[in-house]
């Protein structure tokens, strides 16, 4: 469906907007043939920086795809109970109780991660240990963090290595 739609990008007429497109589309191509898909499906949310992958803990059987200016997230909105939210990256994770009307912010936590160490030599397998232990040790805080808070349905957005890890680790 997304190469399909690469075609029709191609199109646009204005410059800045083509590339952005463009560049969204193969990110987001690029992502989802990199990760293992849930039984209950996926949610991608793209521009031209970021891919944002919802991995949904009940199952939809939506399958949209839409352009524009602006996220469509009704349909993953629970007209009754609140719905849990974690926003992860190597930077910060954010821990969200959603109601259909508003949110509420619960938990703010910096990852410690250091960034990816792109030299070689004698110490390059010794900072990629070091940044494997930061992940697992941020993403044990965040559990934590989200265990102590009273929602059944929580779902996990962000960088798709991350939040991979994440839902296989629970």
């Amino acid at each position: 469906m997304l190469k399909r739609e690469v075609g029709t990008a191609q199109n646009i007429k204005d410059k800045k907007t083509r590339k952005r497109v463009l560049k969204a589309l193969n990110k987001m191509i690029y992502r989802i043939s990199n990760m293992d898909v849930s039984e209950n499906g996926f949610y991608v949310y793209a521009n031209h920086k970021d891919v944002w992958v919802v991995v949904p803990e009940y199952k939809n059987p939506i399958d949209n795809y839409t352009c524009g200016r602006s996220f469509r997230t009704d349909y993953l909105e629970s007209p009754g109970e609140p719905v849990g939210e974690i926003y992860l990256s190597t930077k910060e994770a954010i821990i969200v109780k959603d109601f259909a009307s508003s949110q509420e912010q619960l938990y703010h936590l910096t990852s410690g991660i250091p960034s990816k160490h792109s030299k070689g030599g004698q110490s390059q397998n010794r900072f990629h240990r070091k940044r494997e232990e930061a992940i697992k040790a941020f993403l044990r805080r965040v559990k934590q963090q989200v265990n102590e808070v009273d929602i059944e349905k929580w779902l996990v957005l962000g960088e798709s290595r991350l939040v991979t890890r994440y839902l296989k680790d629970s």
